[in-house]
């Protein structure tokens, strides 16, 4: 791996790092949700909130593609800034197919919701013994 050389490369560098971290924290959130594990995807989201943050604050300002600037030190940052761009394209896809995982998962959980309330013994307020065991009789 080549060392920085400018604080230019040093910060592509640094944001390049969290957008790989953004995507990983987005694969983990599928992965939650596709194995219906609530506290991993709290986990994920909120390392998602964390890190969305921390690219806001950051300044960066992207290279234009193709733009080969003069200089040695220049070319690596232009290579950094190329992955940058793979690297938010790669996100971007990810984020089409967590949409996606999240629209079905929210249908499914209206369909289950939904089944459930029909039942008695399903989510919502229980009801009390006197309510739920009420019987008919006819005295002749």
């Amino acid at each position: 791996m080549r060392k920085p050389t400018s604080t230019r490369e040093q910060a592509d560098l640094q944001h390049l790092s969290r957008v790989r971290e953004l995507t990983a924290e987005v694969a983990a959130a599928i992965s939650a949700i596709e194995h219906n594990n609530l506290l991993q995807l709290q986990v994920a989201i909120a390392n998602q909130e964390r890190i969305c943050s921390q690219l806001a604050t950051m300044k960066w300002t992207p290279l234009p593609l193709g733009k080969k600037p003069a200089g040695e030190v220049e070319s690596a940052t232009s290579e950094t800034s190329g992955q940058i761009h793979a690297a938010y394209a790669a996100l971007a896809q990810l984020n089409r197919v967590y949409a996606g995982v999240v629209k079905r998962s929210k249908r499914a959980i209206g369909l289950l919701s939904a089944l459930y309330g029909t039942q008695r013994d399903g989510y919502g307020p229980k009801l009390s013994r006197t309510e739920s065991s009420q019987t008919l009789s006819c005295e002749v």
